[in-house]
């Protein structure tokens, strides 16, 4: 990874917007970050670290912890960094989530953290395309790690040093360094396959205990307790079935035989039953044979009716019509009586009508007349509006002319007034100068005062503090000496108690387990309780926990005594600059105020001044538009006033020429309209009567003809009902019916239609095609049961089903057998499979479990197969990195892997230890000074980055970031680290350290420089 440009936004330190461009540097790859303690140095580690993983360089640091405190509400806290991995670039934007104001400004609305990355496209045909990668902070997280190919604590490793953290590889549990490992060198693989050998034996282990619980139920299931036993008793039940399958044979014979005897004896039953129905039967049908010829008599006689009713029907057809003919008749002679009296009612009206014929002519000569008063009527009406309208401009224009003059002389004298006023108000203003220096002079006085006041409290503070950060860093100097002292005291207990353990299992003639001497005469002898290996740990950790909490306590005793330190100067200084004055703050803040109120009147007295100016001259000119305006509306109500006149005399001359009901258009227009109804009445009603006179003639010739027609179509109706009545008579004689009356009883019922005549026919025919089948089939079963003898069913069912039951059991009882030996020769089959599994089982297990014994550790290495791996791995990372250490520490110092196993209870083969050249001996990586575990951790780190870039598919690390640890080497030792670092460049690797050690910037000429102002943090490159 190499990074080219981070942007920071309310994060950390760095309030506004600051952007670092790493292209910057060019082809330099050595470079210091600098400043003083807390400017923000560390912030940036951080920046780079939160936008790849969402936390801080320090681990338990979130990025919620890192927006800035004094951040505007509204501003977006975010991290933006383009970084370059190989040739390929991307881009990565994280936010955290924290609270910003609402846009309404009432409050402060929650916001969610985000993240986005992209992989940046560059070339001609895709120039500045970004495709998204990951777009949430859990999915970008995950992708980082799989670009980077490490998490946030290996970043933290073997990346990024974090202070206070760069011995965490060097002193780390084996667990952790496995862990570190495996994700550098992908080692996951050699675990997968240790988990799949300690799987499989496992499934072997399982399969092997299941073959034998499920043997153990086969054989409680046969009541044996072998294979060989469970055959034999197959065997004896198997001769037991073949007697058992002879009796049913023989039982089924018998039960067959009984069956055949019952069926016969059911067969001569209903032969029997059929004869004796059929007989039955064939009575019934011959007792309906009387109701059947009473129909037969009835059809004859229906059938001899049926050939006349064509006559009869024509008959009443004829007598229907000479009775409607005559009705017909009767109602037109009614028309034309009513005709005759209709003609004569006109024939009056008519007459009554001509004779107002005069009237119409009134009417009309009336309506002339009218229409001429109505063209009069609308003359009037508009001289009346011209009067009255000349009259209304009159009297308008002379109350405008009344106003004119008014407004006239209200200008006058309000600007005569306003002249008055400007005056006064240039007087107060010209005093606004004055006051005005002399309120800056009051102001800066107390300014001077309030800024010393919040200094001496600022200064007390930071007083307290550096004397309770003084307080803190002795109480944890003692506290870690105590946990530091208890932590060595356990351990030597421990060590010796264990020793006096494995004395007391030694025995004459056996080897020692740890020199292999056969003697012991000098057995060792624990004087004290031996504590437990948990009792060790625990001190141990709380040793830890107490150096890091000394640690931090001591950077925050530093950094409130520099708080104090600065703050003393800045009170120095107010006290110093601040002006003597007799006046106490009462007196001084009430003549402050005095003369704020003098100013501000002078700068409204000045502000209305300029208005009153303005407002005289704009009275000035509307003044003389009143002058106008009020000359011309005088001359204006003079005109208006000879015009009224002139229009009220023409309207006079106009009334006299009109009656008074006819001088309103309205009037006349009613009159008019009333006359013209009068004479449409009187034509309509004339025209109405000459048309009903008329009609009522017609109307009488055409009833006279109907009636005349009428009369000769019923004489014509009556002879052809005459006739049609003497051939029904003759025809009703010869068909043997007295009259008609007898014939239409006869047509009744079914009998009425053909259709039910032809029913009852049907029926006479069906009732003797039955008889005959019902005789013929009571002859075929007589003949059937000739001869047979009436059965005992009873008895032949009782011995049918004695015969079944005898069956039925014999059969039962075989078939039982028959299932329990297929169940057994069942059981004996999965036995036999189950034998030769077993036997595979075992000796596939005899390899495979030895295989997962040894993959997993138990062996006498105490070496799981990825610590394996990882050992000879850990044997080319320490290579590597004695070859700087060595340098580094003029060849007194190489790291060495730890051989043999210290703790029968933990893993062994990635333990690391310190080999000193001076003394020949090997030690642990505690027993180093800081200086000696810095340089120590700066080999580990930079060999640990050459054989993750050296190995096959490994990691490439182009950047590594060291914060602080320069300060505990003296000035050889660190130019040795410094052209170690420097050496770094010849591979192209980045190399950014950060120090506030002066020395370092003397001798590096390529500083990101960091400074804290007030408004926050802010970095730059400087070169030289």
């Amino acid at each position: 990874m190499r990074p080219l440009r981070l942007t920071m936004e309310a994060f950390g330190s760095y309030g506004k917007k600051t952007v670092v461009d790493f292209t910057e540097l060019g082809a330099r790859s050595f470079f210091l970050i600098h400043g003083r303690t807390g400017s923000g140095k560390t912030t940036l580690l951080d920046a780079i670290c939160f936008a790849f993983y969402g936390e801080a360089s320090m681990a338990g640091r979130t990025g919620t912890m890192m927006r800035t405190d004094e951040a505007p509400r509204e501003a977006r806290t975010s991290v933006d960094f383009v970084f370059a991995l190989g040739t390929q670039k991307y881009h990565i934007c994280r936010t955290p989530s924290y609270e910003r104001m609402k846009k309404d400004g009432t409050g402060l609305t929650p916001v969610q953290a985000s993240a986005m990355l992209w992989q940046v496209e560059e070339g001609e045909a895709a120039e500045n395309e970004e495709r998204v990668l990951a777009q949430r902070p859990s999915s970008v997280t995950q992708k980082m790690t799989e670009l980077l190919g490490f998490g946030p604590a290996e970043f933290r490793q073997v990346v990024l040093l974090p202070q206070g953290a760069f011995r965490d590889l060097l002193t780390a549990k084996v667990d952790e360094r496995e862990a570190l490992l495996a994700m550098l060198f992908k080692t996951e693989r050699y675990r997968r396959l240790e988990e799949l050998f300690k799987s499989r034996a496992k499934a072997m282990e399982a399969r092997r205990a299941e073959i034998k619980a499920q043997e153990g139920a086969l054989l409680a299931g046969g009541a044996a307790d072998s294979l060989d036993a469970h055959r034999a008793a197959s065997e004896e039940k198997e001769k037991t079935l073949a007697v058992l399958e002879k009796q049913a044979a023989a039982l089924q014979e018998k039960q067959e035989a009984a069956q055949r005897a019952e069926q016969e004896g059911i067969r001569a039953a209903e032969i029997l039953t059929r004869w004796e129905t059929a007989r039955k039967t064939l009575a019934d049908h011959e007792e309906k044979r009387g109701s059947v010829e009473r129909y037969r008599a009835q059809l004859e006689e229906a059938q001899r009716a049926a050939q006349i009713e064509d006559v009869a029907t024509g008959a009443a057809r004829d007598r229907e019509k000479a009775k409607e003919r005559e009705a017909e008749c009767a109602a037109q002679e009614k028309r034309r009586e009513k005709a005759a009296h209709e003609l004569k009612r006109a024939e009056d009206a008519l007459v009554h009508e001509k004779a107002r014929e005069g009237e119409l002519e009134e009417g009309k000569a009336k309506v002339r007349k009218l229409e001429e008063y109505g063209a009069c009527a609308i003359d009037l009406a508009q001289a009346r509006a011209r009067a009255k309208s000349r009259e209304e401009a009159a009297h308008e224009a002379a109350e405008k002319a009344a106003q004119a003059k008014a407004a006239q002389e209200k200008l006058a004298a309000e600007l005569l007034a306003l002249g008055t006023r400007e005056k006064e108000l240039a007087e107060r203003a010209a005093k606004a100068e004055g006051l005005s220096l002399a309120l800056a002079q009051k102001e800066k006085e107390r300014e001077a005062r309030q800024n010393l006041a919040l200094l001496k409290k600022r200064a007390a503070k930071a007083q307290e503090a550096a004397e309770s950060a003084g307080e803190k860093a002795r109480a944890a100097r003692e506290e870690h000496e105590t946990k530091r002292r208890n932590q060595r005291a356990l351990e030597h207990v421990y060590m010796e108690g264990q020793a006096a353990l494995l004395a007391r299992s030694l025995e004459d003639g056996k080897a020692c387990p740890v020199c292999g001497s056969t003697a012991h005469p000098h057995p060792t002898v624990s004087k004290d309780e031996v504590p437990e290996k948990a009792d060790v740990e625990r001190a141990r950790s709380e040793a830890e926990k107490a150096e890091k909490a000394r640690e931090q306590v001591e950077k925050a005793k530093t950094a409130a005594e520099a708080d104090l330190a600065a703050v003393r100067g800045e009170l120095a200084a107010a006290q110093k600059s601040l002006t003597q004055t007799t006046e106490d703050e009462g007196s001084l803040a009430a003549a402050i105020a005095s003369l704020q109120a003098e100013v501000k009147a002078t700068e409204q007295a000045a502000a209305a001044q300029k208005e009153a100016a303005a407002e005289r001259e704009a009275l000035a000119a509307r003044l003389v538009q009143a002058e106008a305006a009020e000359k011309e509306a005088t001359k204006g109500a003079e005109a208006a006033k000879g015009e009224a006149a002139q229009a009220a005399g023409a309207l006079q001359e106009k009334s006299a020429s009109l009656p008074e009901a006819y001088r309103e258009p309205k009037a006349v227009e009613m009159a008019l309209a009333a006359a013209r109804r009068g004479i449409a009445e009187r034509e309509k009603a004339l025209a109405s009567a000459q048309d009903a006179f008329s009609g009522a003639g017609k109307e009488l010739a055409a009833a006279k003809a109907a009636a005349e027609a009428a009369k000769t179509a019923a004489a014509l109706a009556q002879e052809e009902a005459r006739k049609s009545a003497a051939l029904l008579t003759e025809r009703l004689k010869s068909a043997g019916f007295s009259d008609e009356a007898a014939f239409r009883a006869v047509l009744t019922g079914h009998f009425a239609t053909a259709e039910g005549r032809k029913e009852v026919s049907d029926r006479i025919r069906a009732y003797e095609d039955k008889r005959t089948a019902f005789a013929e089939a009571e002859k075929k079963a007589a003949e059937e049961a000739a001869g047979i003898a009436p059965p005992d069913l009873a008895k032949l069912k009782a011995a049918r089903e004695e015969a079944a039951a005898a069956w039925t059991a014999g059969t039962r009882e075989a078939a039982a057998l028959a299932q329990e030996l297929k169940e057994r020769r069942s059981r004996e089959e999965q036995l036999q499979k189950l034998a030769l599994e077993a036997a595979s089982l075992e000796a596939a297990y005899h390899t495979t479990g030895r295989l997962a014994e040894v993959a997993a550790g138990q062996n006498p290495h105490r070496m799981h197969f990825q610590t394996y791996v990882l050992r000879s791995i850990l044997a080319d990372v320490a290579d590597a990195a004695n070859m700087r250490l060595l340098r580094m520490t003029h060849g007194q110092y190489r790291l060495e892997r730890k051989e043999g196993v210290a703790d029968m209870r933990r893993s062994a083969g990635l333990d690391l230890e310190i080999f000193d050249e001076n003394t020949g001996y090997a030690r642990p990586m505690a027993t180093l000074s800081g200086g000696e575990s810095f340089l120590a951790a700066l080999a580990l780190a930079l060999g640990l980055a050459d054989v993750v870039t050296n190995y096959a598919g490994g990691i490439r690390l182009d950047t590594i970031f060291i914060d602080e640890g320069f300060g505990t080497l003296d000035a050889e030792t660190l130019d040795l680290a410094i052209k170690t670092l420097m050496d770094l460049q010849k591979g192209g690797r980045l190399v950014g350290i950060i120090s506030h050690v002066e020395e370092l910037k003397n001798r590096i000429d390529v500083r990101l420089e960091v400074e804290k102002g007030e408004e926050g943090s802010t970095a730059r490159f400087v070169v030289g």
